[in-house]
């Protein structure tokens, strides 16, 4: 059963991925040039999230490594430092006895005009992930997951912010 499943997340994933157009994926591409060092912001994880080892302080230090690693230049975080941008990290487990279903989501959020001229924050790049984890093994899982996302973003932000 739980094979099927994965499976089946796998499948409708592979999908719901390849139907981002070559507009948007320019577009995503497009709103990380020249962008001032940013923050690290981690959505507050659920007690689910804390059970399984996923902390704040964790999260936080591995994404900032991370980024810092492959040659970003990040600001260290502080309550006051949201500025004009921040990496957003967000990680959502639900799980039942032995397996856990984990999604884990990057994205820049910055500040952009609208059509109206007002200003507001936005996600301007968003990738996500979804997979089926047993529960022992949870948390390196989605480590693993939320390292291959903050790659796949450093790629492509120093694609078009080159040293």
């Amino acid at each position: 059963m739980f094979r099927a499943l994965r499976v089946f997340l796998i499948t409708a994933q592979f999908f719901l991925l390849g139907t981002l157009s070559a507009s948007a994926q320019e577009f995503g591409k497009d709103s990380l040039r020249q962008l001032p060092p940013f923050d690290v912001v981690i959505e507050q994880p659920s007690s689910v999230s804390e059970s399984l080892g996923l902390t704040t302080t964790d999260l936080r230090t591995f994404t900032e490594l991370r980024l810092r690693r492959n040659g970003i230049a990040i600001v260290p975080h502080t309550p006051d430092s949201a500025g004009p941008a921040y990496f957003y990290v967000r990680v959502t487990p639900i799980c039942r006895p032995a397996v856990c279903a984990i999604t884990t989501e990057v994205a820049m959020v910055q500040s952009v005009v609208l059509p109206n001229g007002k200003r507001c924050m936005a996600k301007t790049y968003d990738i996500g992930n979804t997979g089926l984890e047993p529960m022992v093994t949870a948390k390196r899982g989605t480590m693993e997951t939320l390292g291959d996302l903050v790659d796949r973003f450093s790629n492509l932000y120093l694609e078009v912010n080159p040293k």
